[in-house]
């Protein structure tokens, strides 16, 4: 998939360059509100073309850090895959706004019957356990930091099967492949229930309050282009559509 991602990224790289068009590189669990805000950007900004490519955060980070073509990076936490000191890295400062926020799930697959009343007991009867790689899925690093914080990691980690980003963890969970797994609530709306059971909620699992950060790159060809995006995700009718697909915005 990474494979695939790069040369989509290198791809565009002249489509990316051209006036009147708008790059954006989003996390995976924005994929169906963007398709909701991109009529709002493009009804206000006739002849801008909005050209999005999807992923886990931290792959994104990587293939920006590489050098590929992006005007406005959106990721599912406030460091855009990185630290709370590198997102400088990839975006311009002076630009970094908080769009949403979101809440972790723990989500029985189908066909799987969690017993007893704990997170505890939901995972030790549970034979696989879906999350993102920590490594690069903020979802997956949420998680792991849940588990960690109620004791649970290293009891569970032999069961724990990781995806490469949260949409696939949905994609398990609806496919009946896990026994549990972790998502965010705005995932969950998407799929439309689609017989899925919530377990239990987390708003800020192990401490850690779950915010997307959108912000301009350092390298952007449209600059002006990508703030007035960001600009759009502050509209009212892009609220209405953030909240309606399961986000927080205050």
């Amino acid at each position: 998939m990474q494979t695939g991602l790069v040369m989509i990224l290198a791809g565009l790289v002249a489509v990316s360059a051209r006036a009147g068009e708008v790059f954006v590189a989003a996390a995976a669990s924005l994929s169906d509100v963007m398709k909701a805000v991109e009529p709002l950007y493009t009804r206000d900004h006739p002849g801008v073309k909005l050209t999005f490519v999807y992923g886990s955060t931290g792959m994104l980070r990587t293939q920006l850090l590489k050098g590929a073509p992006c005007d406005v990076f959106i990721g599912a936490d406030r460091w855009f895959g990185g630290t709370a000191t590198n997102a400088e890295e990839v975006v311009k400062a002076d630009s970094i706004r908080i769009v949403a926020a979101n809440t972790l799930v723990a989500v029985a697959g189908k066909g799987s019957s969690p017993t007893g009343d704990t997170l505890a007991a939901w995972l030790e009867g549970a034979r696989k356990i879906g999350i993102g790689n920590p490594a690069s899925v903020p979802a997956g690093r949420y998680a792991k930091k849940l588990l960690e914080s109620a004791r649970l990691w290293e009891i569970n980690s032999p069961k724990v099967v990781q995806g490469s980003n949260v949409r696939e963890v949905l994609l398990w969970l609806r496919q009946g492949v896990v026994d549990v797994g972790f998502i965010y609530r705005s995932d969950l709306v998407a799929a439309k229930g689609d017989g899925l059971k919530t377990l239990a909620s987390y708003a800020a699992p192990g401490g850690m309050a779950i915010e997307l950060a959108g912000g301009v790159t350092k390298d952007a060809k449209n600059p002006a282009g990508a703030q007035a995006f960001l600009e759009c995700l502050g509209s009212p009718e892009a609220v209405r559509a953030l909240k309606a697909f399961g986000f927080v915005v205050k």
